[in-house]
């Protein structure tokens, strides 16, 4: 999984829809179960932004902080792309602790198709939150709600005797 943490510049092709749900963090981070959670009465839940993309000629899962995110909009706004899939983002970035800004844009869908069919987003998610794997083509809102339901164990435990 690639984070860009500590980097100034990054470049990357996106080849999956960008996906986002909310998390908890309790000594790792879990995935927030919606209405039925228990931690959002005692923290707000933080968003996550993830999408599958080419950096660095490997397809990998990366995960998108909120400004990282918000320069991935303006490159889809800037190219009139009508889909995630073959926007090119070049960023940058002052230092690791200043928000991201788009440098660069460009749509390039006919890269995407070129490239072999990619593993689903899902499996990629299951992976990086040890959600064991789920039926071929699972809808990334059935995902979610499978990775909350397997969380819930972690998310007891985070609560204090008598809050659960």
């Amino acid at each position: 999984m690639q984070n860009f943490a500590d980097c100034k510049f990054c470049q990357f092709l996106i080849t999956s829809d960008v996906v986002c749900f909310n998390t908890h963090f309790v000594g790792r981070t879990i995935v927030c179960p919606g209405r039925s959670c228990k931690l959002c009465g005692f923290e707000r839940p933080r968003l996550k932004h993830y999408c599958l993309a080419v950096h660095v000629r490997v397809e990998q899962l990366v995960e998108m902080c909120e400004s990282l995110y918000a320069a991935a909009v303006d490159a889809m706004n800037a190219t009139q792309a009508v889909a995630w899939p073959g926007v090119i983002a070049r960023c940058k970035r002052t230092s690791p602790r200043r928000a991201w800004t788009l440098d660069a844009s460009e749509f390039r869908p006919e890269m995407v198709a070129q490239m072999p069919e990619p593993r689903n987003i899902t499996e990629w998610l299951g992976d990086l939150y040890r959600v064991p794997s789920g039926p071929p083509g699972e809808s990334l809102c059935a995902w979610v709600l499978r990775a909350g339901e397997a969380h819930a164990q972690l998310q007891l435990r985070a609560l204090l005797p008598g809050m659960a």
